[in-house]
């Protein structure tokens, strides 16, 4: 039987830990909705992706961090590569912006938010600012897909104490932020009193720490880590995301406003560390642990909650995608 195709576009360079959990989140409803699933990387020349938009039925923009102090230029160029691709019905899902200045691309954008079949953002600021952008209500405020992801936790607690994850990344603009004080941080880490085992990243950082970090990184062996784990220290956004939803704490390092976002929907705030706190970590440890009951109780409030928004989210795209394709 002949199946409709959607076109998905999300960042596949490099496996990145959020991104691919993003696409397969997709990916699985889509499958399991009876359509065929055409993954694309979003940052391919807009022209490239025209040629495959216009095979399809429908392009879903899957989600994440696309719009941060750049964007693919099937954004910034989104009304030519609407009228390349045959003006195919397109949504999207789970998305946040940065907090920058897009006026200069401010005519695609309100373009490309307006005549969205459906438009979610996956917090109030990029939903606002869309909205305010766009001259529009048509962005709705809702949550990261991976609140949707099938994912449960096979961790059996160690008796003889914790065990803490760590999971750093580079910082994105040195420029705006400096540099991260890799040193500092391990300074720190070295008098941390319980277990440490690294949450390796796509950008191996094994070398510039004194603790051990698997070098053979896949988002799989990532989250299985994850799950070994009693606390999570991390500046990935979808490590803390799916730490919290494994039953885990996070301290989250805000190396991004995206972070800070989220550290506020799990309420963790008083959580979150600066990039360059390092020498508050062992403080917020010892406050996650002394009140763990506590935040394990908000934390599993505010991901039932999110998970049944996610729900919502992709009952609703569904009801759009059966009448309009």
């Amino acid at each position: 039987m002949f199946k409709k195709k959607i076109l998905l576009l999300w960042y596949s360079i490099d496996a990145n830990f959020g991104d691919y959990y993003i696409c397969e989140t997709v990916k699985r409803h889509i499958e399991g909705w009876g359509y065929k699933c055409i993954p694309m990387e979003v940052g391919l020349p807009y022209e490239k992706i025209a040629e495959e938009a216009k095979q399809c039925d429908f392009l879903w923009f899957a989600g994440g961090g696309i719009i941060e102090r750049g964007m693919p230029s099937v954004l910034s160029e989104f009304i030519e590569f609407h009228e390349k691709a045959g003006f195919i019905k397109y949504g999207i899902t789970g998305l946040s912006i940065g907090e920058f200045d897009y006026s200069d691309k401010s005519t695609a954008l309100k373009y490309w938010v307006n005549n969205s079949l459906f438009f979610y953002t996956r917090d109030s600021y990029s939903a606002r600012e869309l909205n305010c952008l766009a001259d529009s209500n048509n962005a709705k405020d809702s949550v990261d897909v991976v609140f949707a992801k099938d994912v449960k936790s096979e961790y059996v607690k160690n008796e003889d104490g914790y065990k803490i994850g760590i999971n750093f990344r580079d910082l994105p603009y040195p420029d705006l932020s400096g540099e991260f004080e890799w040193n500092r941080w391990n300074e720190v880490i070295d008098n941390i009193d319980y277990d440490v085992v690294g949450i390796p990243d796509q950008y191996d950082f094994s070398e510039r720490v004194n603790f051990v970090v698997d070098k053979s990184y896949s988002p799989d062996g990532a989250l299985a880590i994850i799950d070994e784990c009693d606390f999570v220290v991390a500046m990935r956004f979808h490590v803390i995301l799916l730490a919290a939803r494994m039953g885990k704490i996070p301290i989250p390092i805000n190396y991004c406003p995206k972070v800070e976002r989220l550290a506020e929907q799990l309420g963790i705030s008083d959580l979150l560390l600066g990039v360059h706190e390092y020498s508050s970590l062992e403080r917020k440890i010892e406050l996650a642990i002394a009140r763990k009951a506590k935040y394990a109780q908000i934390i599993s409030d505010c991901v039932c909650e999110y998970e049944e928004q996610a729900k919502q989210l992709f009952d609703e795209v569904r009801n759009s995608l059966q009448k309009e394709i």
